[in-house]
């Protein structure tokens, strides 16, 4: 949308409700910003402790918890092309890329 065809709020006729709902949802997108990056703190702190200790499933306070070193293999067609396409070259070619997994649930009742 193009900036000139934004009016004033106080020009809109949408009224202080809509205002307050406004200023509410702003509110509230700040919060969970606040919330999803200390969750994503918490989570690389348990994984971390984790990995360090060689611990890769617990339970307790309520949760259980697992952590997984995963693999994935994919092919780089740039390498493809650059190094012709062949049984040997398409080997070559494959990156191998690892990730971790953290998995939390809360237990059963």
């Amino acid at each position: 949308m193009t900036e000139d065809k934004y009016i004033a709020i106080e020009e809109s006729g949408l009224g202080v409700e809509f205002v307050e709902d406004l200023s509410r949802l702003g509110d509230l997108r700040d919060r969970i910003a606040r919330l999803e990056a200390e969750a994503k703190a918490l989570r690389e702190s348990i994984q971390s402790k984790m990995l360090d200790r060689g611990v890769v499933a617990v339970r307790g306070a309520g949760y259980r918890v697992t952590v997984s070193v995963r693999e994935r293999k994919s092919i780089n067609g740039d390498k493809l092309v650059a190094l012709g396409v062949s049984p040997e070259t398409v080997k070559r070619a494959t990156d191998v890329s690892s990730y971790i997994l953290l998995d939390i649930r809360k237990e059963r009742q």
